[in-house]
């Protein structure tokens, strides 16, 4: 295949590509569903399977666990950000 050895490569690119794609969303007027909103899903997703690609493939290189990092403190930051707010009560 035309990747081999390159999907550590391709899951930072498609995680770069998502941030950018979560900031546009967040500058949409229609709010934060929309079209970026799913590109950025689309890509994040993808960047985490390239990297789980890499792992099994047992490619070369830490890039294979940068993308996968990046999404996994993302997430895990949100998960902390609405955990927070639950706990405050929504700023009640």
């Amino acid at each position: 295949m035309f990747l081999n050895g390159r999907y550590g490569v391709l899951s930072v690119v498609l995680c770069i590509v998502g941030i950018l794609f979560f900031y546009l969303s967040t500058l949409s007027m229609n709010g934060i569903i929309n079209l970026y909103f799913f590109l950025w899903i689309a890509s994040w997703i993808a960047s985490f399977w390239f990297g789980i690609k890499g792992v099994k493939t047992k490619e070369n290189g830490p890039l294979k666990y940068f993308g996968m990092g990046t999404i996994s403190i993302v997430v895990i930051g949100y998960v902390l950000i609405i955990v927070l707010v639950f706990i405050r009560g929504f700023g009640a």
